[in-house]
C-alpha cells in the first residue's frame, strides 16, 4: 500500500512494523486497514506530497464504476489516454505500463490536464452520433444502478 499510495521511498523506521502489529489486532481486516492507513497521519504529511506519480489509468483501477459516472462519451477518454501513450486496455506487455516517473513529460502532464478536464467539463449532447448517445445512456444507466 506504501508504495502504490504514498512512496517509493523507506518509510520511518519502525512504521510498517507498528502498522503491521495494529493489523494483527484488527484480524486483518482489509477495511480497518484502508481506514486507518488512509486517515493517518503519515499518509498526509507534507514530505510526502506530491511524491507518487501514479499511472496514467490508475483511478480507473481504483474505481471501476468512475466511467459509468462521468457524462463525456468514451471516445474523448480514449483521445486522452492514447495521447498519454496508454492506450486502455491495449498494455504494451502482460506487465502492463511503464509508472512512476518513467511516462512524465511536458506533452504527457499536458494531456493529463486535458483528460482530468475532459471528465468534468459538459460537453454538448446534440454534436454526438446515434452510437455515441447510446453508450452515454447506457453509462447514466450504470451509473444509477451503481449509486447506493
Amino acid at each position: 500500500m506504501t508504495r502504490f499510495y504514498l512512496t517509493d521511498e523507506t518509510l520511518p523506521d519502525g512504521y510498517l512494523a507498528a502498522l503491521g502489529e495494529w493489523w494483527r489486532g484488527t484480524g486483518f481486516d482489509l477495511r480497518q486497514l484502508a481506514q486507518h492507513y488512509f486517515s493517518s497521519r503519515i499518509f498526509f504529511a507534507p514530505e510526502f506530497r506530491g511524491v507518487c506519480i501514479k499511472s496514467r489509468c490508475s483511478f480507473s483501477r481504483a474505481d471501476p464504476g468512475f466511467f459509468a459516472r462521468c457524462a463525456a462519451p468514451p471516445a474523448a477518454f480514449r483521445t486522452g489516454f492514447r495521447q498519454m501513450g496508454q492506450v486502455l486496455y491495449d498494455p504494451p506487455n502482460v506487465r502492463g505500463w511503464v509508472g512512476g516517473r518513467e511516462w512524465i513529460s511536458s506533452t504527457t502532464i499536458e494531456a493529463r490536464r486535458l483528460l482530468a478536464r475532459t471528465f468534468f467539463q459538459p460537453f454538448d449532447e446534440t454534436r454526438l452520433n446515434a452510437d455515441e448517445q447510446r453508450t452515454v445512456a447506457a453509462a447514466r444507466t450504470a451509473a444509477q444502478r451503481l449509486s447506493p
